[in-house]
């Protein structure tokens, strides 16, 4: 199967990761990356897997940051923020396996919609606890915002998308 992304090349498949896991299908795309749902097959457990477009996988300077970000992401273990499971190289892509949360973004379940104050408050201070555990390990999100927060099935917030992070000094 070929998804064509904005930059106008064809990301296909990997093929080498289709060992470890099973694609299910597209979560979502945008212009530099495509969100997967796949299986992980040793683990039997559902999870996403995002995969950059080879422009901004190949840009100078990009994959050694890209791989710093993936290694400090894994060793953050928080109720609030996505896990990173593994990442990697492959056919001129990077890519990480992330866990799947089943749901939609904070961004699409709130537009249009009045939000309660308890559920507001419950929410906003989800997403304090799991910026706060970043801090304290070092990692600074660099792009909150309602589209990287997304609600598990019971209305809880989950961080992802720290592409933008950047490491405290």
């Amino acid at each position: 199967v070929l998804e064509h992304m904005s930059d106008g090349r064809d990301l296909h498949e990997v093929s080498d990761l289709e060992d470890e896991y099973l694609l299910l299908g597209e979560l979502g795309r945008g212009g530099s990356a495509v969100v997967y749902r796949a299986q992980d097959r040793a683990l039997i457990r559902d999870v996403a897997i995002k995969v950059l477009a080879p422009s901004v996988s190949e840009a100078s300077g990009f994959r050694q940051s890209f791989e710093v970000t993936a290694r400090t992401m894994a060793k953050l273990n928080h109720t609030n923020l996505i896990g990173v499971y593994d990442s990697g190289y492959v056919e001129g892509m990077l890519y990480f396996v992330m866990e799947f949360v089943p749901g939609k973004s904070l961004d699409h379940s709130s537009r249009g919609q009045q939000v309660q104050t308890t559920q507001a408050v419950r929410l906003v201070s989800g997403i304090c606890d799991g910026l706060a555990h970043a801090q304290d390990h070092g990692i600074v999100h660099g792009n909150v915002n309602p589209a990287n927060i997304l609600l598990n099935q019971k209305a809880e917030p989950k961080i992802g998308n720290f592409g933008f992070a950047q490491p405290m000094e």
